[in-house]
This record gives C-alpha cells, sequence and structure tokens, in this order.
C-alpha cells in the first residue's frame, strides 16, 4: 500500500477528534484535552500515512476492523513517555532509608520475608532499572526472601526497549560513573557510547503488558511499594478513584505508594495517607516516618509548618495536606520585605538575575515562579488561558504557551540553563462556575507542559478557593503566598476575569504564606 505525502493527508476535524478522544478512553482510561488535536495530529497521523489512508476518520474506520493489534498501535502512538533514571531522586533515597528498614523490621517480627515493588508506568525503563539498583545497592541479597520488582506499561513498543536495557550516553545522566560501572557493561567499538544493564540487575525485574483500567492485573498480591508516578495526570477523577482502590486492596498491610511530583491524592482516594513529598502510605498504617523534602533552596522563608491565612509558614508541596500547624509565630520585619518590588499583571512576564520581589494578584489565572538554583537566575508569569487566538503581538503572554516559553527565554537570556530549571506554581483559583473551568484548564496546561519539558514542579498551591497574593524571589528560589479577599484582586485580573469569559463563549509547594 503507497505511503501519502503529509499535504494529502485531511486535517482532523472537530467529530473525528472527539471520536479518537472518546476511543483511547475507552482503551486506556486517558483523557485527552481539547488543546492536544495537535498533538494528536503530529501522532497518529504517522500511522495514517503509513497506512495509505486519506483521512483520520478513514483509519478509525479501519481500527473498528482491525483488532487488538492496531488498537495497540493506536494506544502506543498517543501514550506520552517521558522518563529519566533516578527522577526525582528523594524517592529513591526514602526507599533506602525508611521503606526497606521498615520491611526488614516486619521480618524480625515474624512477618514475611518478601519485597514486592510495582512499577506501573515502566515507560522505557529507567525507572524499573533506578530502583533495581536501589535494591542492589541499600536491600542487597538476602538469602531465602522473595525479591521482585515487576514492571508494566500499556505501550508494547517502549515495553520492549525497556526489557532490553540499553541506553545511549545521553540518556545515562542521572546514573553515577560509580553505578556506571557496577550496575552496567559498557560498549566498546561500533557499540561505544551505550551502556546495557547487567544480568545481576536484571534478575530482579520482570517485565510486562499492562493496561491500568483492563479487567485483570497480572500482578503479585501483598505488594510492599507502588511506583504510580506522572500517570494519573492522564486519567479524570471518577478513573483515578477507581484505580487507586484497586491499588489499595493489592498492596501490603503498611505498604507505600509513590506519585508524581505535581501530583496529589487530595480529594481522590482516602485509601492513602500522605506522609509527605508525594509519599503515601496504605491508610491505617500506624509508626510512619515521614518522607524527607525534595531538594530545596538555602532560604526557606519564615517557618517549617503547615498555615493558612496572614501567619507566618511554611507549606510543603501538595502532598502533604495534613501537615499538623504550629502554634502562630508573630510577624518580623524580614530582608525579603526590603527588595525593590516589580509587580506583574496578567499578560506579564518578569525575570531577574538580581534581588527583587515579583509580585502579583491570581484569581483564576496562574503564574509560574521558575528558578535555576545554579546561577541564582529566576523569573515569573502570570498568564489567563492556556491558549487563544489573540495571543499575538503584545497580548502573547496572557496564554500559557507563551508566557512559559517567553520566561524560559528571559531566564537564559540572562545566564539561566533551561536543563536546570526547577518550577513552583501558583493559582488557578476556582472562584466562580465559569472561573472553576477556566482554573482546571490552566492548572492542568501548567502542569503537562512543565512535566513535557522536563523542568521539575518542586512545589504548587493550585485550585484553591480563594484569590492569592504572590511574591517571588528569583535569586533565591523563595515564594511568598497568602489567601487575600475578593476586592484584592486587581482591576488586571478583573479584566482577565472578563476577557476569560468572552473567549469561553466564543468556544460554546516549598512556599512560604505571609
Amino acid at each position: 500500500m503507497s505511503t501519502l505525502d503529509a499535504t494529502q493527508l485531511a486535517s482532523l476535524d472537530t467529530a473525528t477528534f472527539d471520536a479518537i478522544r472518546r476511543r483511547i478512553y475507552e482503551l486506556a482510561g486517558i483523557s485527552l484535552g481539547e488543546g492536544k488535536r495537535l498533538m494528536v495530529e503530529g501522532r497518529l497521523g504517522k500511522r495514517v500515512r503509513q497506512l495509505g489512508l486519506p483521512s483520520y476518520k478513514a483509519y478509525l474506520a479501519r481500527l473498528d476492523e482491525a483488532g487488538q493489534e492496531e488498537e495497540r498501535t493506536f494506544i502506543n502512538a498517543l501514550t506520552t513517555n517521558k522518563t529519566d533514571f533516578f527522577r526525582e531522586e528523594h524517592h529513591f533515597e526514602y526507599l533506602a532509608s525508611a521503606v526497606f528498614p521498615a520491611v526488614l523490621a516486619r521480618a524480625e517480627r515474624g512477618g514475611p520475608k518478601r519485597l514486592r515493588i510495582w512499577c506501573a508506568a515502566s515507560s522505557t525503563g529507567e525507572e524499573p532499572w533506578s530502583l533495581a539498583m536501589t535494591v542492589a545497592e541499600s536491600f542487597g541479597v538476602r538469602p531465602g526472601w522473595d525479591v521482585q520488582i515487576v514492571a508494566s506499561d500499556i505501550d508494547t513498543d517502549v515495553l520492549e526497549r525497556a526489557k532490553r536495557g540499553v541506553y545511549e550516553e545521553d540518556r545515562m545522566s542521572g546514573v553515577s560513573v560509580a553505578r556506571r560501572n557496577k550496575h552496567f557493561q559498557q560498549g566498546r567499538g561500533e557499540a561505544d557510547g551505550w551502556f546495557r544493564v547487567k544480568d545481576s540487575l536484571r534478575s530482579l525485574v520482570s517485565f510486562r503488558q499492562l493496561n491500568l483500567i483492563g479487567e485483570r492485573w497480572d500482578l503479585p498480591d501483598a505488594i510492599d511499594v507502588i511506583f504510580c508516578r506522572n500517570v494519573i495526570i492522564y486519567f479524570d477523577r471518577p478513573t483515578q478513584t477507581r484505580l487507586f482502590a484497586r491499588m489499595a486492596d493489592r498492596v501490603a498491610p503498611g505498604g507505600y505508594l509513590f506519585a508524581g511530583h505535581s501530583e496529589s491524592l487530595l480529594g481522590v482516594t482516602d485509601r492513602f495517607e500522605p506522609i509527605g513529598n508525594t509519599v503515601y502510605r496504605l491508610a491505617g498504617s500506624t509508626n510512619v516516618r515521614p518522607a524527607p523534602s525534595a531538594p530545596a533552596p538555602a532560604k526557606h522563608g519564615h517557618g517549617h509548618g503547615h498555615g493558612h491565612g496572614h501567619g507566618h509558614a511554611q507549606v510543603h508541596p501538595a502532598a502533604s495536606p495534613r501537615a499538623t500547624p504550629p502554634p502562630p509565630q508573630a510577624p518580623e520585619v524580614s530582608a525579603e520585605a526590603k527588595l525593590p518590588l516589580k509587580r506583574i499583571i496578567v499578560g506579564e512576564v518578569h525575570a531577574s538575575a538580581e534581588p527583587v520581589r515579583i509580585a502579583t494578584v491570581l484569581g483564576s489565572c496562574v503564574a509560574a515562579c521558575l528558578w535555576d538554583p545554579v546561577s541564582g537566575i529566576g523569573g515569573m508569569n502570570h498568564f489567563l488561558l492556556p491558549d487563544g487566538e489573540h495571543g499575538g503581538g503584545g497580548d502573547a503572554a496572557r496564554y500559557g504557551i507563551h508566557a512559559m516559553e517567553l520566561l524560559i527565554n528571559q531566564i537564559m537570556g540572562l545566564g539561566g540553563d533551561r536543563r536546570r530549571l526547577q518550577a513552583k506554581v501558583m493559582g488557578a483559583s476556582q472562584l466562580s462556575n465559569l472561573q472553576s473551568n477556566v482554573a482546571v484548564r490552566n492548572a492542568t496546561f501548567v502542569r503537562e507542559f512543565l512535566r513535557d519539558e522536563g523542568i521539575s514542579v518542586v512545589a504548587e498551591r493550585l485550585l484553591g478557593d480563594k484569590p492569592l497574593e504572590v511574591h517571588f524571589l528569583p535569586h533565591t528560589g523563595v515564594v511568598l503566598v497568602r489567601e487575600v479577599g475578593r476586592q484584592a484582586v486587581t482591576a488586571a485580573e478583573t479584566e482577565a476575569a472578563r476577557l476569560a469569559k468572552e473567549l469561553e463563549s466564543e468556544k460554546a509547594p516549598s512556599v512560604t504564606l505571609f
């Protein structure tokens, strides 16, 4: 069958796009937003042209006839697979320092000699092999123990790459030289620059294709640890709730769940309780050691706890919403208050390499605070919606896709390094029915953008019910945030809400409170 040139393929119309969204939801539980049309065209278009079909509609008809093999190809094309070795390294540190000792203590009390870990989104294998290295180094070989790491993924293509365990040098940035020497074979000659996982690690990991919304999970019972990171963002709330209920049923008493850096189970399930820093434990467990905080700037503001309103308190990332607040402290004059103040409104971006305080007030809008901890350069934006037809010229930064690119470019222009950027994201408050819809779109956009760009979200305060005043110190990475009354929302923010309404009708966390 001949292959069509890209210009011969009919564009993806709304009805067919909606049908594709329904199909991927039915098959994989993945909820594609309206803003994903270009992504679908790009990824699925390759397969449509490969089959010599004239349109995406014709491909859907072929999908109905072709059966499971084509369904797998369809799913593989529309799933996102981005991962790194030891991504969110604090999770692996917590495994070694708290989880493994707890498992050993259980065995000493007469419990089973068992360590079972499930990596629920293997992707190309960097995560399960990182888990295997952590087990080999911190748990070791123990006679009589049942040690298993099960790695699964819905995408059969990336699963085959994970099984091979062969990586180019540029994919090994998260693996130290010592670990490379210990756990990998380095290629020679034509294979120079390639690394292959050693058999000593391969014996710890088994790979299998698994659909998280499928009827059957081919997994062992009594799992001690589940890594389900950067997965639930693709599912709607009902699917998330069902998914975590099933996971809770498979976890051993006292078992752990690790979520992604921008994910929270708050309001999704009560089967798991937060320990901190996106680490959860099966509800009802006792003697839980708090998870360590992710790497943070040297300066942290004015306190170490959870708080509200105008009292000084440290707010940890969104996964730690149940921490006990400390006694209120008396306000104190800080050095931050003496810094030059730069206020921005919707559609504005500001980055700086000098000590300064960048401030804004947010309703349903979002501000992303990006910071390079090495150079001490950072900046903040304030955007209205993920995208829009009116994003050209001076209004470009009203829209997320432009605002994020402008901010990153400004930071790089001052000497910051895109590869080192950390993010703290604020806003997306749900102040009314209209703004609730806008807020969810904004929060979803900024999370997905940063994930796709490989920028770690170290803290967030999104989807609350009150406006926020945000101050960012780009030379230290510190964010000061407080809830304010609706009357404090600036005229610019009010105008932003008005514009958001018009555009809608056309279409029919280390953070310190102060």
